[in-house]
């Protein structure tokens, strides 16, 4: 009896082209935009408290709903037509 030598069998990545790499990160970004307004808003709690002031936490929204309707906007252009 012989021993064959097992098969070295390497699997391959899928390489992702540039568009598929921006459909990735139009899926991404908006939990993040989302998880950075969060951050945002509860930094600056106290020094708003303090300040007495509203307006950092509504530009902190208003750039993460900016980037969420960027990412949404590119997936539905890349999405093609039909």
């Amino acid at each position: 009896m012989s021993v064959e030598e097992p098969l070295a069998i390497e699997p391959k990545s899928p390489e992702l082209d540039r568009a598929d790499k921006l459909l990735v990160l139009a899926v991404v970004a908006p939990p993040l935009a989302w998880l950075a307004q969060l951050t945002a808003g509860i930094s600056l709690a106290g020094w708003m408290c303090g300040a007495q002031t509203r307006w950092p936490l509504h530009v902190a929204t208003a750039l993460a709903l900016a980037a969420a309707a960027a990412a949404g906007l590119h997936c539905w252009r890349a999405s093609g037509p039909g």
